[in-house]
């Protein structure tokens, strides 16, 4: 089944029943509580982006031998401020690879990828967290079917593991104070709870910078200790100074900031050029085709070019997050769009608008379906591929929470599962939404 032919019978099911969905208490959007999604769909692409990523890294190894790290940074944009805390052999050698990639679903039926977000400041697991919730009302366990584990398990592991190997006995969650989480002061929670119970033996905390001990920074405790980050560069507000005494002291910093170089959106203009091409074997080259739209990195000679195109065209900063500063080129003018590129053209992506479907969703009392835009964040932590993260958005095909999209879970469901869901969901009798405690 496809994804409306899923998901119309669940709706059905819960607009009958009309449970009382309401808000959870601190979050800034109306999570959406479940979505379906075909599970053979889900491999298929799971499958495509493990091809995906090893291209990626094939040919990041390629250009390492054409030129220097510096020009390297300089390709990828890679923040200044940043440099120094680069982990080459990271991107030489792969491995701890931790991101999300967003999946579309066009009017054709066909799932492509419209952006690598790569970076440890995973939010959208709680949303699984949500779900699992939302799903206990109603007598369900989301731990019960095969894709029903959360990205935060595999994220556990991959921290508990790394300890062991490095003999570490203290795991640091760090997060910023001045970062306004969309989901509230508890959004790190459900992480939380996951490393704990994946590493009980050892000391795990949950901290803003402000809390970061001195002590910790000396060569003894720094070399016990593992620190993951929640943040981005650019929510840094002292330059990068703790996080280089971090670094300084020892402690291994999961992750470090070459995650500009392997989430820069130049990739998808990389993925199609011949010579780079050249390195891949058949397979990744069809992976690529299969999922990949035709991307060109803009620049001053190309420019307006793609301008006479750009309603066939989306413009993207190569390394925004959240949806900062992507611009629909059928909802532009021109000169909107050359006022937002100005002289940083070479920062620059255009991309083909993939046409997408749209669906009737319910609002948050599911009695009143809307036709939406639907983003997928299919989340992949050390080769590892687990769960969907839903945002949906009535108003622009720019799907993201910035522009007023409604975040949510999306679970991978085979037909038989989805059977035994709807059967389950007819019997039981809900109880009061507890989302709100």
């Amino acid at each position: 089944m496809n994804f409306e032919e899923l998901n119309r019978p669940l709706f059905d099911v819960f607009g009958q029943r009309n449970p009382q969905l309401i808000k959870p208490q601190g979050y800034k959007a109306t999570p959406f509580p479940l979505a379906l999604f075909p599970a053979a769909a889900f491999q298929a692409v799971a499958a495509d982006l493990r091809l995906i990523l090893a291209a990626q890294s094939r040919m990041l190894a390629h250009l390492l031998t054409l030129h220097s790290r510096e020009h390297i940074l300089e390709l990828f944009n890679v923040p200044v401020q940043v440099r120094d805390l680069v982990d080459w052999s990271l991107l030489e050698k792969g491995g701890r690879l931790i991101g999300r990639a967003d999946v579309l679903l066009s009017e054709d039926g066909q799932y492509q990828l419209c952006e690598l977000n790569i970076g440890p400041a995973i939010e959208g697991p709680q949303l699984h967290e949500f779900c699992a919730r939302f799903l206990e009302t109603r007598g369900v366990q989301l731990s019960g079917f095969e894709h029903g584990q959360s990205p935060y398990v595999d994220l556990a592991r991959l921290i508990q593991r790394l300890c062991k190997e490095q003999r570490r006995s203290r795991v640091v969650l760090l997060d910023l104070e001045a970062y306004d989480h969309w989901a509230g002061a508890s959004a790190y929670q459900p992480l939380l709870r996951h490393v704990r119970q994946a590493c009980a033996d050892l000391e795990v905390v949950l901290i803003k910078e402000h809390q970061y001990q001195a002590q910790w920074l000396s060569a003894e405790e720094g070399a016990r200790t593992l620190v993951y980050r929640l943040f981005l560069e650019e929510e840094i507000v002292d330059g990068g100074d703790l996080v280089r005494r971090i670094c300084g002291s020892g402690a291994l910093l999961l992750n470090t900031f070459e995650n500009y170089v392997s989430s820069c959106k130049s990739w998808f203009s990389l993925f199609h050029e011949p010579a780079l091409r050249a390195v891949l074997d058949a397979e990744q080259r069809a992976a690529i085709d299969r999922r990949i739209p035709m991307t060109m990195r803009v620049s001053a000679q190309n420019l307006e070019g793609l301008l006479q195109r750009r309603q066939e065209l989306v413009f993207k900063p190569c390394n925004s997050t959240g949806g900062k500063g992507v611009i629909l080129g059928e909802e532009a003018t021109d000169e909107l769009i050359r006022a937002c590129i100005g002289p940083s053209h070479g920062e620059w992506i255009a991309q083909a608008t993939i046409r997408q479907r749209s669906y009737a969703l319910p609002q948050a009392f599911w009695n009143q379906p809307v036709e939406q835009f639907v983003v997928f964040g299919l989340y992949y932590i050390n080769q590892q591929m687990s769960g969907l993260y839903l945002r949906c958005n009535g108003r622009s095909r720019a799907v993201n929470v910035l522009s007023g999209g409604m975040p949510g879970w999306a679970l991978p469901i085979t037909d038989q599962e989805h059977q035994r869901l709807l059967a389950q969901l007819k019997t039981q009798e809900p109880e009061p939404c507890p989302l709100a405690q």
